[in-house]
């Protein structure tokens, strides 16, 4: 009897409500493994790499539909460590390698009228890393990115970064926040 009032109660605030009702909606996407490769020798010299850290990740087309959402943001982006292994000295290597990390968005079609844009990024400070397995980025959610999940995108993991002592297996995470409103 209660799930019957309640159910009546919720429809009633639905009907005489002003405004619109706001739900957000998650999404996530994950990055393919990437190896990045090390050497002890560049690594004792302080040898550095510029270029793509992760593997471009595409978000194709068609996943989201005109009218299922009103507004797409980006929430939180991390790098992770894959453990997998172990360095040559027995010590496990982790992300303090790197030194700074722009993720950018763009669209897939060349022939698109969205321009690229950076929507989250890294600098290694002088602290170390809180968690050296991870790395969290600060994020610029005033991005709209509803019109990029529409025609279809790629998200890239461009940076600076120094040679590990050993191999590194690292994979990118995005989470992506969307809202639909109902009148």
């Amino acid at each position: 009897m209660k799930t019957v009032k309640l159910t009546a109660l919720v429809f009633w605030v639905l009907v005489f409500s002003p405004g619109c009702i706001d739900v957000d909606v998650g999404m996530s996407k994950t990055t393919s493994v990437r190896t990045v490769e090390g050497d002890a020798t560049l690594n004792k010299a302080h040898a550095s790499f510029h270029g793509e850290l992760l593997d471009a990740y595409t978000v194709k087309a068609g996943k989201v539909k005109k009218g299922d959402l009103e507004k797409v943001r980006i929430e939180q982006f991390f790098v992770e460590r894959v453990l997998d292994g172990v360095a040559v000295d027995g010590r496990v290597i982790g992300l303090e390698f790197v030194q700074d990390l722009e993720i950018r968005v763009r669209p897939v079609d060349e022939d698109s009228e969205l321009p690229e844009v950076t929507v989250a990024w890294f600098e290694a400070g002088d602290e170390p890393l809180d968690n050296p397995y991870v790395i969290e980025f600060e994020v610029d959610p005033s991005v709209e990115l509803l019109p990029y999940f529409l025609e279809g995108f790629e998200f890239t993991a461009e940076g600076a970064w120094r040679v590990p002592a050993s191999n590194v297996q690292v994979r990118g995470h995005a989470i992506f926040s969307g809202v639909h409103s109902w009148p």
